[in-house]
């Protein structure tokens, strides 16, 4: 053996050994400063640990140690995000991140938030970090390899870094801001008439409104803007939830069943936990660096979430002043702006000073590119008004509370002070009662309803107020004995208020009221209903696409095979591929020639528009590139579908064993760092066939990519609960990963078996656990 190769051999024991030395372990006894009390950590076959404290402080404290223990690297990537000092660990990489991050000054919101909690809420919220900083300071051994690749030993852990995470979460799940910016571009180069068929209601049809729009907003570079700003999540992007009463189960007791749908990551966004002290028993889902159940359930209760989607955002084109300092004209005069100066540490790169200004209305998100110009004496900016742009936010109060609340007034009075995101949030006791109620500050508008950028010098566009909770949506003890959501409308035209004029398509809320009422229903028929995959676009669109006129043999066979195809989009099915690529190749024919660059932006919108388009809105089949032909809507479906199979030809092949739709669309989860590394991307991410798409209750959203696999997804089912209050030891849960985020352990993505195979487990404390670990109080530090 030569020289090197034995200094190869020694290097790799050399990496080997400390990447096995660097796994998390589970067992023995630690003495730990900050606890008043022992603490048992029992662990099942999955490594969900089961924490037993003598005071909710303690368990609390307990909970951030575990958190710390098996997802280190992902408390550091989220805070540093929250925090805008992603560059500092990343380099340049991270620059756009902590540019957006600053402008918003979440961190800054999260950190005045603080002294606002009750002291209760305030004394979990320090135990919980003082457990993360317990862990820090004597880990198991090398700390996860993510940090010794980065050469990076991570801070203290502060209370603000939890309270951040609430505002993160808003950011995740709020979008109507892009969906306005989007509106403002095409309200300016389409027809009020043609901006109507693509948002129905929504049309400025007074050609002064449109002209004023217009003028407003041609000082912006928008295709800019939209650029520098965080992409929004795809269709499906939200989630299912239900709650039936005891009348309709079989046990005569309420089930409830929720899976939101997230970005799959490796590792994954949720860590599985129960808790057991004096005051409380819960488990369910966690999110590393909060301590609360956000899902889950108690001996008595049971809760879980899907987003309502409100408009809790607005643009304001802002109208800038430098007379007397830079300020703003609003209805009432001119308000100075608010300036700072933020200086960006950047890892092997150079720092950045970064100017960021505030005016009455919100963080000037214009600032992130150079895209306003002098108009006249004044010169045009726009500002950002968004309710998660406040000091007045209590999410993680109201976490912390859910597991108290023994009855549904309770409950109702734990979520008063949540204000972000807002949720729909169900309800079910043992007494036999469910719910469901959307709290969230939810503003009201003196006129407009947040689809289009406002004027902030013009009285019309303020918030007046926010819609009271008393007068927030809601209903218990329904009187059909059940209540659903899947991101669908929760209010309809009766309601006084304006939450939202963008509602997901129903497609999948149609299936779940298809198939839940009218009969008894238990664990096994919740969980085949969670794992559902027919899809509710391929139902609705399909039979209007298959009018499709075409002489090519392939084509005609395939719309045969389509026409006796079950709607269900399972990893085998090859129909679920053609049809995918089909009513891509369509979508491509009937807009792209009208919206030209904007096509990529607003193809991802509801799939209503395609329908009207086949129904009674033909004339968008037409080809305004050739005007001396007038295509109908049957001949270019005809062309599109072949335009899809010799795609898909040339992509995978002609044996169409390449084209089954898991093959195509495999679930796609990237870990943060080793995913953007090259050849340790297959270290950390994982891809698995599966089925589904964002119509199915089974949601996997489908994303577009020129090379197979043509479907990935990485957005998806995120987590999975029913809880069967009639035995509530009976409830079952899985997540889409592991629970440990070293990639060396088997439980960093042994759960995604049950997962895929839509199986789960049942969350109890162990009676033979697998790890038990006891951290005991250490006597010197008292």
């Amino acid at each position: 053996m030569t020289v090197l190769a034995v200094v190869v051999l020694i290097v790799a024991i050399g990496v080997g050994g400390l990447l096995w030395s660097s796994l998390p372990r589970h067992d023995g006894e630690r003495l730990v400063d900050g606890l008043s009390g022992p603490v048992t950590i029992r662990r099942d076959a999955q490594a969900i640990p089961y924490i037993e404290a003598g005071s909710e402080a303690d368990g609390y404290f307990a909970l951030g140690w575990v958190h710390a223990q098996d997802r280190l690297w992902q408390l550091e990537l989220r805070r540093r995000i929250g925090a805008g000092r992603l560059a500092e660990l990343i380099g340049a990489g991270g620059l756009g991140v902590d540019r957006f991050m600053r402008l918003m000054r979440f961190y800054d919101h999260a950190e005045a938030s603080l002294d606002k909690l009750t002291p209760r809420a305030r004394g979990l919220v320090d135990a919980y970090t003082a457990g993360i900083n317990a862990y820090l300071a004597q880990p198991d051994g090398p700390l996860p390899p993510e940090f010794w690749l980065l050469w990076h030993r991570p801070e203290p852990w502060a209370a603000t870094d939890s309270v951040v995470w609430a505002r993160l979460m808003a950011f995740d799940l709020a979008g109507n801001w892009r969906r306005e910016l989007l509106r403002a571009r095409l309200a300016a180069a389409v027809t009020p008439e043609r901006y109507d068929e693509l948002f129905p209601g929504h049309a400025p049809t007074e050609p002064v409104t449109l002209a004023r729009l217009t003028k407003n907003l041609e000082d912006f570079d928008l295709a800019a803007l939209s650029a520098a700003l965080p992409p929004a999540p795809p269709p499906g992007h939200g989630s299912n939830g239900w709650v039936v009463s005891g009348e309709h189960t079989a046990t005569g007791a309420p089930l409830l069943a929720n899976d939101p749908h997230l970005k799959l990551t490796m590792p994954g966004t949720w860590y599985l936990a129960g808790l057991k002290t004096p005051e409380l028993e819960v488990v369910g889902a966690t999110l590393p660096g909060l301590p609360a159940f956000v899902l889950g359930r108690t001996d008595r209760t049971a809760w879980g979430m899907t987003n309502t989607s409100s408009d809790v955002q607005d643009l304001v084109v802002e109208s800038l002043v430098a007379e007397g300092g830079p300020a703003t004209r609003t209805p009432d005069g001119t308000a100075p702006l608010v300036i700072e100066n933020d200086l960006i540490r950047c890892r092997g790169c150079a720092d950045e000073t970064l100017r960021v200004r505030w005016s009455v209305n919100g963080p000037l998100i214009s600032d992130l590119v150079p895209s306003a110009r002098p108009s006249g004496g004044d010169q045009r900016a726009m500002a950002l008004r968004w309710t998660a742009l406040s000091d007045d936010d209590h999410a993680i109060e109201a976490g912390l509370g859910l597991p108290l609340a023994q009855d549904w007034p309770a409950f109702v009075s734990t979520l008063e002070r949540f204000r972000n995101p807002q949720q729909n949030v169900f309800y079910a006791d043992t007494d036999g009662q469910i719910g469901l109620i959307v709290p969230g500050a939810v503003p009201i508008r003196r006129s407009g309803d947040g689809t289009l950028p406002t004027e902030g010098w013009q009285a019309a566009s303020e918030w007046v107020g926010f819609v009271p909770f008393d007068e927030l949506p809601r209903a218990v003890d329904p009187p059909a004995g059940w209540v659903a959501n899947a991101n669908n409308a929760v209010v309809d035209e009766t309601y006084p208020y304006l939450l939202s004029r963008r509602w997901d398509d129903p497609y999948r809320m149609a299936r779940i009221v298809e198939q839940l009422p009218d009969r008894q229903h238990d664990v096994a028929s919740f969980r085949t209903l969670q794992n559902d995959e027919r899809s509710g676009l391929a139902v609705d669109l399909l039979p209007l696409m298959l009018t499709a006129e075409t002489q090519r043999g392939d084509a005609r066979a395939w719309l045969g095979r389509l026409r006796g195809w079950d709607r269900m989009v399972d990893a085998a099915s090859t129909e679920a591929t053609v049809f995918a690529t089909w009513y891509r190749t369509f979508g491509e024919a009937l807009y792209a020639d009208e919206l030209g660059p904007l096509y990529d932006a607003y193809r991802g919108q509801r799939a209503g528009f395609t329908k009207r388009a086949l129904t009674d809105r033909g004339h968008w089949c037409d080809d305004v590139g050739t005007e001396a032909v007038v295509e109908t809507c049957p001949a270019l479906l005809g062309r599109s579908l072949e335009a899809a199979l010799d795609q898909l030809r040339s992509a995978i092949g002609p044996d169409d064993a390449g084209w089954q739709w898991g093959v195509q669309h495999p679930a796609t989860l990237q870990h943060d760092l080793f995913g953007r590394l090259g050849p340790l991307a297959a270290f950390g991410d994982r891809n698995w066939p599966i089925g589904g798409d964002d119509t199915t209750l089974r949601a996997a959203s489908p994303s577009r990519s020129p090379t197979p696999p043509l479907f990935p997804s990485d957005h998806g089912v995120s987590y999975r609960q029913i809880v069967d209050l009639g035995t509530p030891a009976n409830s079952r849960f899985v997540a889409a990963t592991g629970q440990v985020g070293h990639p060396l352990s088997r439980h960093y993505d042994d759960l995604s078996a049950v997962w895929r195979a839509g199986e789960d487990v049942r969350m109890a404390a162990p009676s033979t656990p697998t790890n038990v670990q006891i951290l005991q109080p250490n006597p010197t530090s008292r």
